[in-house]
């Protein structure tokens, strides 16, 4: 009875015998959402509305720490995004950015990339970027490398099945090998790298390498390594990455930081 009360204490009757709302003044119509009344549907509808794309930017959110938790291992990858970007390789960034953008197309049409050039140029840097990007748009990514892959293999007790090994390397909608040559040239070695890259061949999934190793190393006549670089360069866009290395210009920044904090001039 109390809520009816409230109700009639809340409605008002003009000259002309009509409801008209006690709070805002204003006629109530037939639908009986007068003036206030319409407002404060429209202030909950936008409260539904935040509400709602609030759980589902945390739905989002919680979807890509699970993608980057499964998929990057190393630390300094999940730090590695195009926000952290410097000028000096502007065309490769775009590359990378594009790359990302046109994800659809790269994946139908089984484009990966191969990242070359000297040690510390930002091989591994604009690799970073575009797993971290990849993720954000909850594509699965794996970041590994053929010395991680083959210690995996290495690792496993007589008996025990090699083929999950690979069958992780093939279920990514992208896989990242870093430093792809540098692992020790032996037979057994050779013959690893051959059925890990073989084996995301034919997943028919984009595959990116990142290596130091030069145009010429990558196209050897030798069979033991042909047979590797062949399958990588097959599906691959070819991004050279010059210049000195970024590792000693960071460590010349911190020796100076290092210099200030002691009060120390330097020369």
């Amino acid at each position: 009875m109390s809520d009816i009360n409230n109700i009639q204490e809340m409605l008002a009757i003009d000259v002309d015998g009509n409801k008209i709302c006690a709070l805002c003044s204003t006629p109530i119509p037939p639908d009986g959402m007068c003036k206030c009344a319409k407002e404060d549907s429209k202030r909950e509808e936008e409260r539904i509305k935040l509400f709602l794309q609030n759980e589902k930017e945390k739905h989002h959110q919680l979807r890509v720490e699970n993608l980057r938790r499964n998929g990057i291992s190393d630390p300094k990858f999940k730090d590695f995004t195009f926000d952290l970007d410097d000028p000096k390789h502007p065309d490769i960034s775009n590359k990378c950015r594009l790359y990302v953008e046109e994800w659809d197309k790269m994946r139908d049409n089984n484009i990966g990339i191969i990242f070359f050039g000297p040690v510390g140029t930002g091989k591994t840097f604009y690799a970073g970027c575009i797993a971290n990007a990849l993720i954000e748009k909850l594509v699965p990514v794996l970041v590994t490398s053929f010395s991680a892959v083959i210690s995996s293999l290495q690792a496993l007790s007589f008996g025990e099945d090699k083929n999950e090994v690979f069958k992780r390397l093939q279920e990514p909608d992208v896989l990242i090998l870093d430093d792809c040559g540098i692992e020790r040239s032996t037979e057994y070695i050779l013959e690893q790298m051959f059925l890990i890259v073989d084996a995301r061949y034919r997943s028919n999934k984009p595959l990116i390498v990142t290596t130091n190793l030069t145009p010429a190393e990558l196209t050897t006549d030798k069979l033991e390594y042909a047979r590797i670089y062949d399958r990588i360069l097959e599906n691959s866009l070819q991004i050279q990455v010059k210049g000195a290395s970024r590792r000693l210009d960071i460590a010349a920044r911190k020796q100076d930081e290092f210099n200030k904090l002691l009060g120390l001039t330097t020369k």
